[in-house]
């Protein structure tokens, strides 16, 4: 979900003088404030604007039984990560929320991995991961970054692990929302 805190405001001063009974003379002084706008992956951004799709992380295909970990990036329509750029603010915030299947990461995983792909019958442990320094992200993280008239790329990348159990076919997958606000 995306926000967008703002608004347009729209200043009309009217000035109106007798300058005699017959005639009036009147004096329109307008001002007009436009707010800044952010683009996301290089799209505009609308005000309170809600369902956007920021992307997949895509591990790929794999045996029913795999052991170890997998990784993979957000990508969007060929974009690496999230592309923001919101001239004329200087602080954004980002809040990465809860996933569908968060109270189901495997026993074995929930001490280190905080969110879990699901095929509807059978779960895998995942984390969604940070930068390029790949900072472990937690439901309900805050994010805040600063001189957003620049063009910033935010990385985010996804690890998934597995012990080698077998599991269902399908396709595993989870919907994490994320709010930005500016």
């Amino acid at each position: 979900m995306i926000l967008n805190r703002g608004s347009a405001f729209i200043l009309l001063y009217f000035l109106i003088s007798s300058t005699n009974a017959r005639e009036i003379g009147a004096k329109l002084n307008t001002q007009i404030e436009l707010l800044p706008s952010c683009s996301i992956n290089n799209k505009v951004v609308e005000n309170n604007a809600t369902n956007l799709n920021l992307g997949t992380v895509d591990f790929g295909e794999n045996t029913t039984s795999f052991n170890g970990i997998l990784e993979a990036s957000l990508v969007d329509g060929g974009n690496s990560g999230l592309q923001i750029e919101c001239v004329g603010i200087s602080t954004l915030k980002i809040t990465f929320g809860s996933g569908n299947n968060d109270s189901n990461v495997p026993a074995s995983f929930s001490q280190n991995y905080y969110h879990a792909l699901s095929n509807g019958r059978d779960f895998i442990a995942y984390n969604l991961l940070y930068g390029l320094s790949k900072q472990v992200i937690k439901a309900n993280d805050i994010f805040i970054l600063n001189d957003m008239n620049t063009k910033k790329n935010i990385d985010i990348f996804g690890q998934a692990t597995h012990d080698g159990s077998r599991i269902s076919n399908g396709e595993y997958t989870d919907i994490v929302p994320i709010t930005i606000e500016f």
